[in-house]
């Protein structure tokens, strides 16, 4: 995989690996409209939304149907590890699973994301870029917050992140420089985007630093242009 290009003029950008995003049939998928997890019904808010939760806050009364993208789509097959990626959450295959409901992926995005680092990351080799929705399988809405302190990201099947790739920064990582990469996601609303900054390549190591944006809208013709601050 390319190093990544710091922006110092219009270079052409290198792209990280794209998870493959793409609409899929969805003429298997199937109606769980029954009670939620506490008895009320499904896919409505829950009486504990605004709750703090490990990776975000309570919203949603979650359905049956799903409790992990790891039950949607093919099974197992729909939740992807990263292959030598320590710091990696898995991806998506085919489906995601929002507030206890499969369903396919929808048309794919693009992201052009520019970001800094702090002078705790100096020298850091690699980044992981993760382009995520917002609702979790069980209902809850996620935070940039809990995302970069509570929740476990890792082996994390309530999580539907829809594209996740590591790439080299092309030197060791300076502070006084600005990075771009550009990857794929799921278009749509209230996307985040979050940046892993780590000591090794390939994602590994220990993590020297975190950037996360909310609310991000992810088009499907030009690259959604955003701007973090990797902390």
């Amino acid at each position: 995989m390319d190093a990544l290009v710091p922006l110092q003029k219009d270079h052409g950008l290198p792209a990280l690996e794209d998870a493959g995003v793409a609409p899929v049939d969805s003429s298997m998928d199937t109606d769980a409209s029954g009670p939620g997890a506490d008895g009320g019904p499904c896919g409505e808010r829950s009486a504990g939304a605004g709750t703090a939760s490990s990776c975000g806050v309570i919203e949603m009364l979650a359905c049956s149907e799903c409790r992990g993208v790891d039950e949607c789509g093919a099974g197992m097959s729909n939740f992807v590890p990263i292959i030598n990626c320590d710091n990696c959450p898995a991806r998506v295959d085919s489906h995601v699973c929002e507030a206890g409901r499969c369903r396919p992926l929808g048309a794919p995005g693009a992201l052009r994301v520019r970001f800094s680092i702090s002078a705790a990351a100096t020298g850091a080799r690699s980044f992981i870029a993760i382009a995520l929705n917002s609702v979790a399988a069980n209902g809850d809405k996620l935070r940039c917050a809990e995302l970069q302190s509570s929740c476990m990201l890792t082996s994390n099947p309530q999580l539907n992140a829809t594209n996740v790739a590591f790439q080299l920064f092309s030197g060791p990582a300076d502070p006084s420089l600005i990075y771009v990469t550009t990857f794929g996601g799921e278009a749509g609303e209230e996307r985040i985007v979050m940046l892993i900054v780590t000591s090794e390549a390939s994602g590994g190591g220990d993590i020297l630093g975190t950037g996360c944006l909310e609310g991000v809208s992810v088009g499907t013709n030009t690259p959604t242009e955003v701007a973090i601050e990797v902390k």
